[in-house]
């Protein structure tokens, strides 16, 4: 993968300027995806990100059905297997018409047995998919670079680079 430009990240404190092909803000399961990605095909890539706390100082409980697509990608990137053993599998799908009519549609119920699958997917609590994604990216330095910061503080663009700053 070969980038015309260049990502340019100064910091007001006291670290060096950098250049990346690539520059990924923010360190949620998509962009450290992204990032992970980006790198494994060759790009240097600057991650940019606050500590992924969107629950503030609680615990996060939140969870994701990830489905083939999604799985093949975290197993692609290197992230499935320090993960796998804390997710549920997606053995079937419920459809409930939830709509509070009086003239509800039926329950249809799908089962991945009945395609022959084990799963359709499977239930992924989101710490463990951060901390699984984070340690995919940091086993690629030095082509992915991780700086924590709070985010940006003012992008500039020129015909062949942007500029970022800390």
């Amino acid at each position: 993968m070969r980038q015309s430009g260049l990502m340019t990240v100064n910091s007001t404190q006291s670290q060096p300027v950098a250049r990346y092909d690539c520059l990924v803000i923010g360190g949620g399961p998509v962009g450290l995806a992204s990032a992970i990605a980006l790198a494994r095909n060759g790009s240097s890539v600057g991650l940019v990100a606050a500590q992924h706390k969107p629950a503030g100082d609680k615990p996060d409980t939140r969870t994701a059905a990830l489905f083939v697509g999604s799985i093949a990608m975290l197993d692609q990137i290197g992230a499935w297997e320090a993960l796998r053993g804390q997710c549920a599998r997606l053995a079937s799908i419920r459809l409930v018409d939830d709509t509070g009519g009086i003239m509800r549609a039926p329950e249809v119920v799908f089962h991945a047995s009945e395609l022959g699958l084990d799963a359709f997917g499977y239930n992924v609590p989101q710490e463990p998919l951060v901390s699984a994604l984070r340690g995919a990216a940091q086993r690629l330095a030095p082509g992915l670079a991780i700086m924590e910061t709070a985010g940006a503080r003012r992008v500039e663009t020129s015909a062949d680079e942007v500029t970022v700053e800390l």
